[in-house]
């Protein structure tokens, strides 16, 4: 059964949860550290609004592309 999970085509949506999983909290800590930055302007929270950023860039494709 978990072999054919891995498969192309077999079970999407599920897969597509799991990435928006991913995605919800990576979008709440991009959130704060955007507010953080902008309010005190210390360069690791821009660092890490960046890394979350992009990480929600990478989600949301995976997610179009499971439940697309």
């Amino acid at each position: 059964m978990l072999d054919d999970f891995f498969n192309h085509g077999v079970r999407e949506g599920l897969k597509g949860c799991v990435h928006l999983a991913v995605f919800i909290p990576a979008a709440l800590c991009a959130g704060y550290n955007l507010i953080a930055w902008t309010k005190r302007g210390d360069r690791h929270l821009a660092v890490n609004s960046l890394l979350y950023l992009t990480l929600l860039i990478w989600e949301a494709g995976h997610i179009k592309r499971h439940w697309g």
